[in-house]
């Protein structure tokens, strides 16, 4: 699809070497001499392109697709050891968010950052507090 435009080029000048061909013979070209006029096409269209590709070689150069890093599926800020009431804090804060992990762990990180003398279980419980005093705005 990116250089379906060549056909149309290619089509161009097959017309107009057509369009030559009888303005100078005065007649319609044959089977034989049309085949060689698409040949002579072809050669202009590949001069083109080779003349193309000289003076721009960056343009058909091979570029994979990128690719997107893999992230680990649990980051080191879960690993954690947690106690049973923290596991459950966090279990209640999950489900407070329809099961959006992601969101718990940010809305926890951004609570410990700003109480970064506080334990865990403070953090999480007041994670929870904040969601519901927010929620029942």
């Amino acid at each position: 699809m990116k250089y379906q435009w060549l056909s149309f080029v290619g089509l161009l000048i097959f017309a107009a070497l057509r369009f030559a061909f009888i303005r100078l013979t005065g007649r319609f070209a044959t089977f034989k001499e049309d085949l060689i006029l698409v040949a002579i096409a072809t050669c202009i269209i590949l001069f083109g392109v080779f003349s193309y590709a000289a003076i721009h070689p960056k343009a058909f150069q091979y570029r994979p697709p990128a690719r997107s890093v893999a992230r680990p599926k649990q980051s080191p800020a879960l690993s954690l050891q947690l106690s049973q009431q923290e596991s459950e804090a966090i279990r209640r804060l999950i489900n407070l968010l329809y099961g959006d992990h992601e969101a718990a762990k940010r809305l926890v990180i951004a609570n410990w950052e700003r109480n970064p003398d506080r334990p865990l279980q403070w953090v999480i419980e007041k994670t929870i507090e904040d969601l519901i005093r927010d929620r029942s705005r």
